[in-house]
């Protein structure tokens, strides 16, 4: 957690990921529950803005190595909650890691509306950068629904290739 406090962007993105990976890995039941408490506690629920937003990297790193029932069980209300936080820049990082996220709980319909409909509130913030990152997540969102759409009419015309 030193690394993370004192570290700058890059040693932050880096320990966030290694904080990821040792989640993926802890099979000790107790020191695992201790670990979902430190970062929830050191990262979450921070006074710090910077170690908020490396909250929100670690959750870009999760949601590839956690099963998303485990990233929903113990993180997901922590992460929703930084959508309203009170410092710009965590809800700027907000918006740009429903990019990541979104496609991982798509599978939860209740969920991916929720997600949406956060994006659409944090479009009346009040400042304009963090407007302009959901923005930028509208339009990176919109591009990957567009190429799954293709991919699915590609995979389903070869699919009718196949059968016939």
């Amino acid at each position: 957690m030193e690394y993370i406090k004192y570290g700058n962007y890059m040693i932050r993105r880096a320990a966030a990921d290694c904080l990821a990976k040792i989640m993926q890995y802890q099979y000790n039941s107790a020191s695992r529950a201790l670990l979902i408490t430190v970062i929830k506690t050191d990262l979450a629920e921070s006074t710090s803005c910077l170690l908020r937003k490396t909250f929100l990297y670690f959750c870009a790193s999760a949601i590839d190595t956690l099963t998303r029932a485990t990233f929903k069980q113990h993180f997901l209300a922590s992460y929703i909650s930084m959508s309203k936080d009170k410092v710009a820049t965590v809800r700027m990082e907000f918006a740009k890691s429903i990019v990541k996220l979104k496609p991982f709980l798509e599978n939860d319909p209740i969920l991916g509306n929720e997600l949406m409909s956060l994006l659409s509130s944090m479009q009346s913030d009040l400042d304009s950068e963090v407007v302009e990152a959901v923005e930028q997540c509208d339009y990176e969102l919109l591009q990957q629904r567009k190429k799954n759409k293709e991919l699915e009419k590609t995979f389903n015309a070869a699919d009718v290739t196949l059968t016939l």
